[in-house]
């Protein structure tokens, strides 16, 4: 998995209370209760893959897509149907 570097503006610590992981945990749908749990959570989330392929996507990419899509709850089934006509595209289908 290739790592995020942090910027000169970010700082490098952030600190959760239990409700903020209770919050989190609720917005997952999966109990998250530490640090790695909620890195491995997150990068779950971020993560499309292709024939056993992992491709994360970056938290913001996800993000602006999400923003494009227009039928929210069916945003899984509208980010395949997207990935795959862009992959058409590229491969000149």
């Amino acid at each position: 998995m290739e790592q995020f570097k942090l910027s000169a503006r970010m700082k490098p610590a952030v600190t959760l209370t239990h409700d903020d992981l209770a919050a989190i945990s609720v917005l997952l749908m999966k109990p998250v209760t530490t640090k790695e749990e909620l890195l491995v959570a997150i990068t779950v989330q971020n993560t499309v893959t292709v024939e056993g392929v992992p491709i994360t996507l970056e938290p913001r990419l996800l993000q602006r897509l999400k923003s494009r899509c227009l039928d929210k709850p069916n945003f899984p089934r509208w980010l395949a149907e997207t990935v795959t006509r862009q992959l058409h595209d590229y491969c000149g289908w």
